[in-house]
């Protein structure tokens, strides 16, 4: 029939797939031909669920509690999605808490020793009771993981209960 337009938001987990630049990212038709299109970087933005593991905090902090935070889909130590924030659900009510996100290098193992390519230090504010997540904005991070350490102090430790990631997504038409 004739050519039409059509347009798509790539999902998350599938830019978490593709090289950083988007260059692998290919459109064919019934026939297996390649179609051309236009690419529109960061024109949309998408939530992600994200899982989630508990794990030790850097050097063993006393009073701290430490997650890990994956990106569904994305290979071990690649580059992942660009977020822009955290959405953080918690089981208890709080006042503030200090958290810290880590963006692990590619070639650095988790665990108690962990080195971060950049570490972004945040106060968290609890929700009031008419919202239900507590956000974390993070500027733009390429990450196919995060490490979130909260600290404590004299406080029982937060139960996180779930967690998203806010990413730009691209655009294809």
């Amino acid at each position: 029939g004739p050519e039409d337009l059509y347009t798509m938001v790539v999902p998350p987990v599938d830019v978490a797939a593709l090289r950083r630049d988007l260059g692998d990212l290919r459109l064919v038709d019934e026939a297996d031909r390649q179609v051309p299109y236009v690419l529109e970087r960061d024109a949309d933005v998408a939530r992600v669920e994200l899982g989630i593991q508990t794990t030790r905090p850097r050097q063993a902090r006393p009073q701290t509690s430490a997650y890990r935070l994956t990106v569904p889909g994305a290979a071990p130590g690649a580059e992942g999605i660009r977020l822009s924030s955290l959405r953080l659900r918690f089981a208890e009510r709080f006042f503030q808490r200090t958290a810290v996100a880590l963006v692990p290098r590619a070639a650095a193992p988790l665990g108690a020793d962990q080195v971060a390519a950049s570490v972004i230090s945040v106060a968290l504010r609890d929700r009031t009771p008419e919202e239900a997540w507590t956000e974390l904005a993070l500027g733009i991070v390429a990450a196919s993981e995060l490490i979130l350490e909260i600290e404590n102090g004299d406080n029982a430790p937060l139960t996180l209960q779930q967690a998203q990631g806010v990413a730009a997504v691209p655009r294809v038409t």
